[in-house]
């Protein structure tokens, strides 16, 4: 089975990253990936502007995609990055870690993927009531792998401890994994092996593993077309036109 791999939260020098789209699209292109979605910070309609401005005009090797990684203060906060965001990316990421955001992204199904949501937290971020909700309503949780390469010793451990318990939480409860390198240089991408590989030692089998950087990411970008349509409503609901 042919299958095609994503990364879908990478970060930009327009943002919080070091390096150019053109310079990230290259190395993932290289590296094997078949599409990326650029989820640059946004707290402005300018600054989606300017990711789309910089994804038309560069010579993509692969298939680049306009995202968003939203960093609200509250739940409230979300909503209205929501409102005025949503419709205008294909993927939208929320930056978790706080306890009330993880449960407010979770329960919208604008929202694409909850990224790290252990995130300097001393639990896993996760309860039985957020993977249910991010199973009802198709958010993809979060895998990140900077997230564990970026710590050491007893805390890499409890990072690792946290993981796992949001693997088994969402495979309990039918919520979507999806991995993310997290890169914000191109020093930081990994081969989609290689990031298939890390959600195998937090408890998925192959197949799963894969999943998590081919048909979940894909899903998500399905998903994004459809829920940025006109005749979307909610899940399970659209309008027919006659």
């Amino acid at each position: 089975m042919d299958r095609r791999f994503y990364d879908l939260d990478i970060q930009s020098e327009l943002s919080s990253g070091d390096d150019s789209i053109q310079e990230l699209a290259d190395r993932a292109k290289k590296l094997g990936f078949d599409g990326l979605a650029v989820s640059d910070y946004v707290a402005e309609e300018k600054d989606i502007e300017r990711t789309a401005q910089a994804i038309e005009g560069a010579e993509a090797p692969l298939d680049l995609h306009l995202g968003a990684k939203l960093r609200p203060e509250d739940p409230e906060d979300l909503k209205d990055m929501l409102r005025r965001f949503r419709e205008r990316v294909e993927v939208v990421v929320v930056h978790g870690g706080d306890a009330e955001v993880n449960r407010a992204a979770s329960s919208d199904s604008r929202v694409d993927v909850l990224a790290h949501p252990e995130r300097d937290r001393t639990d896993s971020g996760l309860d039985h009531v957020i993977a249910r909700q991010a199973a009802e309503n198709n958010v993809a949780v979060q895998l990140n792998l900077r997230q564990l390469l970026e710590t050491y010793g007893k805390v890499r451990m409890h990072v690792l401890s946290h993981m796992r318990r949001n693997v088994r939480l969402c495979e309990h409860f039918g919520a979507p994994l999806i991995a993310s390198s997290g890169a914000s240089s191109v020093w930081h991408l990994r081969a989609p092996r290689e990031l298939s590989a890390f959600p195998r030692i937090l408890g998925l089998d192959l197949k799963e593993s894969f999943g998590t950087v081919a048909e979940v990411p894909e899903r998500v970008l399905e998903r994004a077309e459809e829920v940025t349509s006109d005749e979307f409503v909610r899940p399970g609901v659209e309008v027919v036109q006659d």
